[in-house]
């Protein structure tokens, strides 16, 4: 068995207290992914990161631990920008090799005057007969 980590980003945060926490939570994510592969057990099988960006806007975000490749794989397949409390969701494979092609910059491409009503799901479509897309976003102010 190869654990392969899901990256699962732009996850809805709330302020509670004073303080930045999820908008959702481990057994929650556990529901939502384990239709698509199986988890591993654990307390290493779902992690959820809280943290503030440099402007101190919070922002949330996990790592999903699954017993193998191809239920990575359908994960991301099967549930990369669904929207949680409004917001797509963005999930990719978190291997070296991934991380390794994120860091170096390769392949960055950014397009400017987008409508405002497009999707981040029809950019990716929309560039996926070009190749492999790691990671879509649309920034928001």
């Amino acid at each position: 068995m190869t654990i392969t980590p899901v990256y699962v980003g732009d996850l809805p945060v709330k302020s509670k207290d004073g303080h930045i926490i999820s908008g959702v939570d481990e057994a929650f994510l556990r529901d939502l992914f384990s239709e698509s592969g199986k988890i591993i057990e654990g307390d290493q099988a779902i992690r959820i990161i809280t943290r503030e960006d440099r402007n101190g806007n919070p922002y949330c975000f996990a790592f999903i631990n699954f017993q193998t490749q191809e239920d990575a794989s359908a994960a991301v397949r099967d549930l990369n920008y669904t929207k949680l409390d409004g917001c797509p969701i963005r999930l990719g494979i978190a291997d070296k090799e991934t991380r390794r092609i994120r860091q170096s910059g390769q392949g960055n491409l950014f397009i400017k005057n987008l409508d405002k009503d497009i999707e981040v799901s029809q950019l990716h479509d929309a560039f996926a007969n070009f190749g492999e897309i790691i990671s879509c976003k649309i920034p928001t102010d």
